[in-house]
């Protein structure tokens, strides 16, 4: 695991905590076959936050579905949601629908439009999780 030490460059160059044990290629290919380039360019994220939401370890346990019971931020009927710089892991319930690690319940088209504009997820970092 590497962290992120400074950023620079209006965000295009990343330095980190320790140099990388391999070579890494950011880059465009042209595969003759194709239409149109591969990106292979690797993405970079903040993973960790100050602030963390999260189930208890006892969510892992069994590793089959009725222990993948993790947290859940649900915002229900009309409610607004202002998440910025969060992390969420163990976060989402496997198998049961609509139970992922956030999101927004009956904000249906021209029904609480209000609130949806004033409502984001920005910049959080969500893994481990037991729901897309």
């Amino acid at each position: 695991v590497r962290y992120v030490a400074a950023v620079r460059d209006g965000g295009y160059t990343v330095e980190l905590t320790e140099p990388l044990s391999r070579g890494h290629l950011g880059t465009w290919y042209w595969h003759p076959n194709m239409t149109g380039p591969t990106d292979l360019r690797a993405a970079v994220g903040l993973q960790t936050k100050n602030i963390l939401i999260t189930a208890n370890e006892s969510a892992l346990y069994g590793g089959n579905l009725d222990y993948q019971f993790g947290a859940h931020l649900g915002i229900f009927f009309g409610g607004e949601m202002r998440i910025e710089n969060v992390e969420f892991t163990m976060t989402g319930q496997a198998a049961n629908l609509g139970r992922y690690s956030s999101h927004w319940h009956n904000l249906a088209p021209g029904r609480n439009i209000d609130v949806a504009d004033k409502s984001y997820l920005r910049n959080n970092s969500y893994h481990d999780t037991f729901q897309r």
